[in-house]
């Protein structure tokens, strides 16, 4: 084999596999030792460009091409990259591109999913045709634009839509192994630090407290890629998130050389399994009747059929257009305990007639003295953004208190999966949409109390609270459930 020559960024498209003993250069991946990427691997162990390589960091790097060539096959500096044998992934020569593994594939892989994140059907340079935004589970944030041009692609628009936010992708798929190419662009910060999101695709690690700005700049294109996805339980699961400001994305490419486009999943309901105090799908009430064990429906709310519903053909409808109280009511409810609904608001959303915001309540806790609003919203009048809060009325009095979010968030047109935990013995209070914690208003209570939470709560109430005259607020909840443990959201 020739002498090694000089190394350039360009073979950031190879993707080394393999399993070899510990040593530098690897990591461990499911109890085995695997030989990192070598665009990781460069990252990682080769020095800056212009400063002087050291002993140490030049024995890694011959023991690590090293180990990779003599798997794949002989190779040297001129000839083409990989060497027989070797696996390769590749992006469009004109964008940034990173690589990964999960795991050894061979042969030619089909596209199955391609999804324009935050846009419209597009059809890439390429031919390929990436469909509108969908599969998606947003618990936090939005989509967005830019006219702006994208640097280092040729399908700038492709990267000019994004979802910004804590969000997630469920693909339905069939058993088998997936690769997986993530597409971002920067449109928003111009400087390091401003945004820190993270990336995994069924709990594998893609992106880790990565900054995109650091990383490429402002809009400049930024594809990477995984290899060999595992997928057992019928749907590929990818989930954003962000240790500072959100995370973004602009495009999904999903291909696969033994699996295939899935039957989307039906969505579970807790109702059959584990020790549930409270759980109803309405499936087996009858438009217009009470689910067995709740005290009444309130004003404006009713069990449908054929309406919309979260899972079957029965949910429970309920609107109002001014102030007063529509809850399905169930007495006696534990202080400590774990709750879930799922709930849909037809858009667009009315304003309030009588004040700046729309303050709407869909599950709540009644105490001795006060009522404890555990899914509640206040909507903007302006932009209809939209909050989320821990709010405690006294009774009798205009007091109230709580913690509140940012205005994060807007009604859509998607079912939202909302959770809650409320503890007496900690006096802790949770808050979970979509399976994600929203850590500003979870936390030790505060008020009324530091030791307000009751160890047997009057009743819990599901349905609308509204306080302010609007044209008609209208909605739909399904597949509630409350028990001694987190029953999740099945998404």
């Amino acid at each position: 084999m020739a002498g090694v020559g000089a190394w350039s960024k360009d073979a950031n498209s190879a993707v080394i596999d393999l399993f070899d003993v510990p040593g530098d250069g690897y990591r461990t991946f499911n109890g085995e030792q695997q030989l990192i990427s070598f665009p990781e691997f460069v990252t990682t162990y080769m020095p800056p460009f212009g400063t002087a390589i050291t002993q140490d960091q030049a024995e890694k790097i011959t023991a690590y091409v090293t180990d990779a060539v003599d798997v794949g096959g002989n190779w040297c500096p001129g000839e083409d990259w990989p060497p027989t044998g070797m696996q390769s992934s590749s992006s469009s020569s004109s964008s940034s591109s990173s690589s990964s593994s999960a795991s050894s594939s061979s042969g030619d892989a089909f596209v199955v999913y391609a999804i324009n994140v935050g846009g419209d059907d597009y059809a890439s340079t390429s031919g390929q045709i990436y469909e509108a935004d969908a599969y998606f589970r947003s618990a936090e944030g939005d989509i967005g634009s830019t006219t702006s041009a994208i640097s280092g692609t040729q399908d700038g628009p492709l990267y000019q839509s994004q979802r910004y936010g804590i969000f997630t992708y469920e693909l339905p798929v069939t058993e088998g192994h997936y690769n997986l190419t993530l597409k971002l662009a920067e449109q928003y910060a111009e400087a390091n630090g401003v945004r820190i999101l993270s990336a995994s695709a069924e709990g594998v690690n893609i992106l880790s407290d990565f900054d995109l700005f650091a990383e490429e700049g402002f809009l400049n294109a930024f594809d990477i890629t995984t290899m060999g996805i595992p997928v057992v339980d019928g749907s590929l699961t990818i989930r954003f998130t962000a240790s500072v400001n959100y995370a973004t994305l602009s495009g999904l490419l999903v291909t696969t050389e033994d699996g295939d486009i899935g039957v989307p999943l039906p969505p579970e309901t807790a109702c059959s399994e584990g020790n549930m105090t409270i759980c109803t799908d309405f499936e087996d009430v009858a438009a217009g009747d009470v689910p067995s064990g709740f005290d009444g429906l309130g004003r404006n709310a009713q069990v449908v059929t054929n309406e919309e519903a979260f899972s079957g053909t029965h949910s429970m409808k309920f609107s109002a257009s001014s102030y007063g109280e529509g809850y399905l009511k169930k007495s006696n409810v534990s202080g400590t305990h774990w709750g879930r609904i799922y709930y849909k608001i037809k858009t667009p959303t009315p304003t309030a007639s009588n004040h700046t915001v729309l303050h709407s309540t869909f599950v709540a806790l009644k105490a001795d003295t006060y009522e404890a609003r555990v899914v509640d919203t206040v909507q903007a009048n302006g932009d209809k953004s939209l909050q989320y809060l821990y709010n405690v009325q006294i009774d009798n009095s205009a007091d109230e208190g709580g913690k509140s979010t940012p205005y994060n968030w807007r009604f859509g047109n998607d079912w939202v999966c909302a959770e809650w935990h409320v503890d007496h013995s900690t006096q802790l209070y949770e808050f979970f949409l979509d399976g994600i914690r929203i850590d500003q208003i979870s936390g030790q209570v505060v008020y009324p109390s530091s030791n307000s939470i009751p160890e047997e709560y009057q009743w819990i109430g599901f349905g609308l609270r509204l306080y302010q005259d609007n044209s008609g607020l209208e909605g739909w909840m399904d597949d509630i459930a409350v028990g001694p443990e987190r029953i999740g959201c099945q998404i």
